[in-house]
């Protein structure tokens, strides 16, 4: 949750790169908290403390009778010595849960400023964060001295184990959101986990992203008709986008699932074996259907071999004829293509494409592929 600093470097340096992704986890925890805020249990916040209380001609607690008989000895008859007990809202839990508030809001801040649709995301739960901000206690709390957000965590870990929190509540799960910083994460915590973590699926679910919007923006400039049905983003029902020209129309699909139309299926239950390649586009003229498999790989250039083994498993599986892939892949070097094809028009091609130059090169390819086979 430390504030974090983009530099004007450009994008293709590798540690450039990886800001590019801690950026985006910070803004991704900021939208966790928010929902966990949301359901917040205060009893688990406060604490109670007894103090001694100086009463005006009033009982207002428990009498402490030694005070109360030098009161009296000094001629002070009016004055009630009493022990009372008042509930604490300045501990070390609500501190924290402060803090965390404050640094949610700095982020969404910055990502706000940005636009976009993270832009737009940030906005929404920055209006979240700055109500919870004006109510009780926060309103008072935010301007509490504390110990940093690092040694909060610790203190508040330590109180965890010593039983002032209990196991599961509120205040457990937020720590386990704020320390998710391991290389893995566990696939029952769901798809969400990829996004406070530096797992390297969550990279490889970011590369698929990136590849999808290079190819969305290359059919867009190519095509006038282009149009993208967000609802099948999240599901399966359909291709994200469509678009014609010249009688022929292409769709593309995120994530499609090959089921029935699978080769191979599992030796006793026979349950087909799936195949879920990153993105389908197909063509069809004059009843003629033409698919091509593509796949976003990030992958060194060494893996190369492995990469087009995996493409050939789809040929394999999915006997599309002819079978036509394209792997993607990044590079922080210049971009680089390769190709294999047998006799018979199947071909499996791979490029390596620079991170600051990828939408570039997709729309070249593009427009190359549309000159050669005449798929206009």
């Amino acid at each position: 949750m430390n504030d974090f600093y983009l530099s004007d470097r450009p994008l293709h340096l590798a540690e450039n790169f990886a800001q590019y992704i801690r950026s985006r986890i910070e803004l991704s925890r900021s939208i966790i908290l928010s929902g966990e805020l949301k359901k917040i249990n205060y009893s688990e916040l406060t604490a109670f403390r007894h103090e001694v209380y100086y009463g005006r001609r009033r009982v207002e607690g428990a009498i402490i009778l030694p005070r109360l008989i030098r009161e009296r000895a000094a001629g002070r008859l009016d004055t009630v010595p009493v022990l009372r007990t008042i509930k604490n809202a300045d501990t070390p839990e609500a501190l924290f849960i402060s803090e965390l508030i404050q640094s949610s809001i700095r982020v969404c801040r910055w990502w706000k400023r940005t636009g976009g649709s993270e832009g737009g995301l940030a906005s929404s739960t920055l209006k979240f964060f700055n109500a919870l901000e004006n109510q009780a206690p926060w309103n008072e709390l935010r301007t509490r001295p504390r110990p940093s957000l690092a040694e909060l965590v610790g203190i508040v870990r330590s109180r965890l184990a010593a039983g002032w929190s209990k196991r599961g509540g509120i205040i457990d799960r937020l720590l386990k959101i704020v320390e998710a910083e391991s290389d893995a994460v566990s696939d029952a915590a769901g798809d969400i986990a990829f996004f406070i973590s530096n797992d390297p699926r969550y990279q490889d679910r970011m590369f698929e992203l990136i590849c999808l919007g290079w190819l969305v923006s290359a059919a867009r400039s190519e095509f006038p008709s282009f149009e993208v049905h967000e609802a099948n983003f999240l599901s399966t029902r359909g291709p994200v986008a469509a678009f014609s020209r010249g009688g022929r129309c292409w769709t593309i699909s995120y994530q499609r699932y090959y089921t029935g139309e699978t080769h191979y299926s599992w030796r006793g239950s026979r349950h087909r074996l799936w195949a879920i390649p990153d993105y389908v586009a197909e063509s069809t003229f004059d009843g003629q259907r033409v698919t091509v498999i593509l796949d976003a790989k990030n992958r060194p250039q060494s893996s190369r071999s492995e990469i087009v083994y995996k493409m050939l498993g789809y040929k394999e599986n999915l006997r599309i004829e002819p079978f036509v892939a394209l792997a993607l892949a990044p590079t922080y070097e210049a971009a680089a293509f390769h190709r294999v094809a047998d006799g018979e028009g199947n071909s499996v091609s791979l490029v390596y494409l620079p991170l600051d130059r990828g939408e570039l090169i997709v729309r070249r390819m593009l427009r190359s592929a549309l000159k050669v086979k005449g798929a206009t």
